[in-house]
């Protein structure tokens, strides 16, 4: 009975030798899990699926749930420069409707590029993307706050029949905050009150200088994304089939590409963005 047991003991150290040997030389009952190269696109891919849902949302002229849908879309990211492009659209979007939220968001990304570790570090496009970033969220700030001075003005002119001669003679008398008078860079906003008339003091009837920023837009037109597919394996990168305007056939793009005065961001499999210093655009693919 010792004998056999101990028989059955070497067995097992022999049997357990054998597995452990073709385990570490790779046999076929070891499960090797390999890395998915696509991953990298994962947040990519969910912020152009989600964008997608919120543009067809819009032109079915359902805003409100485009809206929900965008800020679903940005509570579920993570990494930038998705997160950023996410807070950034939607605010865009929701810019008429609530710009107190919108105001806060603008806010938000101005401090994230100054703060957040992705734009101090040193990751591809990180000071490209943050510039675009500052630019694009300071015309939100501008064009919110002009929105708010023309509304001032106009309600002004309803109790006075005239203009002030001054935004800060605006602000201090309650009809906008005075921080409204200024433009995200801490600049005077330009306003020139003119159609002076005696009646019988000195009053200004129509005023000039005041800029408008034209809205963005969620979707834009040219240049229209036809699709895209792999650049490249090794590193893993998609390149991009676009109808420029004033060409009869697409171009082929890849990223760091010049295009109509902007700089291609990011290509993705299921979209691009582009960039220059004052906006960020969202491609989509044609349907």
């Amino acid at each position: 009975m010792l004998a056999c047991a101990r028989n059955l003991c070497l067995l097992g150290i022999v049997v357990g030798t054998i597995f452990f040997r073709f385990s570490a030389t790779g046999g076929t009952n070891v499960v090797t899990v390999l890395p998915n190269p696509e991953a990298i696109f994962d947040e990519a891919n969910r912020f152009f699926t989600q964008y997608k849902q919120a543009a067809r949302q819009l032109q079915e002229r359902r805003t409100p749930e485009a809206a929900l849908t965008m800020d679903l879309l940005a509570r579920s990211l993570k990494g930038s420069p998705w997160l950023e492009i996410a807070v950034l659209k939607q605010s865009e979007l929701i810019e008429l409707s609530n710009d107190r939220f919108a105001m806060d968001n603008y806010d938000l990304l101005l401090q994230r590029v100054q703060r957040a570790p992705y734009f101090q570090s040193r990751a591809e496009k990180a000071t490209l993307f943050g510039v675009a970033l500052q630019g694009a969220s300071r015309n939100g700030v501008n064009r919110i706050r002009a929105r708010r001075i023309r509304d001032a003005l106009d309600r002004y002119f309803v109790r006075y029949h005239e203009y002030p001669e001054s935004l800060a003679k605006l602000a201090i008398l309650g009809y906008v905050e005075m921080e409204n008078i200024q433009t995200a860079d801490n600049k005077p906003f330009r306003y020139v009150p003119t159609g002076q008339q005696l009646s019988p003091f000195l009053s200004y009837k129509r005023y000039e200088g005041l800029e408008t920023i034209a809205a963005e837009a969620f979707l834009v037109a040219a240049p229209r994304l036809e699709g895209t597919s792999r650049a490249s394996d090794e590193p893993l990168k998609y390149a991009a089939l676009m109808r420029m305007s004033g060409q009869r056939e697409p171009v082929r793009i890849v990223e760091d590409q010049n295009v109509g005065g902007y700089v291609v961001l990011a290509i993705a499999p299921k979209g691009v963005v582009l960039c220059n210093d004052q906006r960020i655009i969202v491609l989509l693919p044609s349907d």
